[in-house]
């Protein structure tokens, strides 16, 4: 059954939705945009293949990699590499310390996705993201607020994420975004002064 067969774009932002509430959505057969933003979402159902024709989510400020690593993070990649025309992915905002890169497969996953944001969550190491280099289209990766993207190089590297930046670049022109001059210690980003430039990243 085809539920609201016309319904191309759904916001369920601050609600309470679990794991089940988004296995109900995939009747939604037209779905492009879905906001679950701030739903204190700890798990995803794991087969996220059936959300066919979404192309964007956003899931910032959840509880992603919260309880455990089999329902937070090991499997995440795994699950929403599954969407087929998935092309924009906001995870901002979770608790995601690791991402299981090693589940990464370049011919089945992420086929279309163009832009991830991470920032803000828990990730210390850059390969973490390095599967990243591995997908087809990604132009637009959001690393600000992590760990490692706060501290500075090691061995005469710029900063701690440049092999990352080197290699996205050098593959698939992809410009990584770190906005660590523009944010305060909680986390929430300065108000900008008039005439002030964005600083070069």
């Amino acid at each position: 059954m085809d539920d609201f067969p016309s319904l191309e774009t759904l916001s369920l932002s601050f609600n309470k939705l679990n794991y089940m509430s988004i296995q109900a959505l995939m009747n939604i057969r037209r779905l492009k945009v879905l906001d679950l933003t701030a739903n204190s979402i700890v798990q995803l159902p794991s087969d996220m293949s059936k959300f066919a024709a979404l192309e964007e989510i956003n899931l910032t400020d959840n509880n992603l990699g919260h309880k455990s690593k089999d329902t937070g993070c090991t499997s995440l990649l795994k699950t929403l590499g599954q969407m087929p025309r998935l092309k924009r992915l906001n995870l901002s905002r979770n608790k995601i310390v690791r991402l299981a890169s090693d589940l990464f497969k370049g011919n089945t996953d992420f086929l279309e996705l163009q832009e991830i944001d991470v920032s803000f969550n828990w990730l210390d190491d850059e390969r973490n993201l390095w599967f990243l280099s591995q997908t087809r289209g990604v132009n637009l990766v959001i690393i600000t607020g992590n760990p490692f993207a706060s501290r500075s190089g090691k061995n005469g590297a710029q900063n701690d994420y440049e092999a990352l930046e080197n290699e996205l670049a050098k593959n698939l022109s992809a410009v990584v975004i770190n906005d660590v001059g523009l944010v305060d210690e909680n986390g929430f980003y300065l108000k900008r002064k008039a005439g002030q430039q964005r600083p070069m990243l």
